[in-house]
């Protein structure tokens, strides 16, 4: 996808916190914990947002456990979209509130 081709990844050598990068789109510096460069890694190669996300599974093939979602900086309330890409249709919203899943 286009817009995400637009953003250049460098790792930050100099860290002193474990797998952080530097991510520099439209002249603009942002600081990335690894699990957030994978998923624009993925978002970077695939066609569309489904099938980069279906990626970015099939990668980690396993489920995430909150402090890993936390690490790519979801905030608390944020309204979270859960699809199921494995058997069916099922889909459903949820958000995270002190670190437990709300339906």
């Amino acid at each position: 996808m286009e817009i995400y081709e637009q953003i250049y990844i460098q790792k930050l050598e100099t860290s002193t916190v474990k797998d952080r990068y530097l991510l520099i789109y439209n002249g603009l510096y942002y600081e990335a914990s690894a699990p957030v460069v994978e998923l624009l890694l993925c978002l970077q190669e695939e066609k569309n947002m489904d099938e980069a996300i279906t990626s970015y599974i099939k990668k980690k093939n396993r489920i995430f456990s909150y402090t890993e979602i936390e690490e790519i900086n979801v905030p608390d309330h944020a309204l979270l979209y859960l699809k199921d890409y494995t058997r069916g249709a099922e889909e459903r919203p949820f958000t995270y509130v002190d670190g437990k899943q709300i339906w």
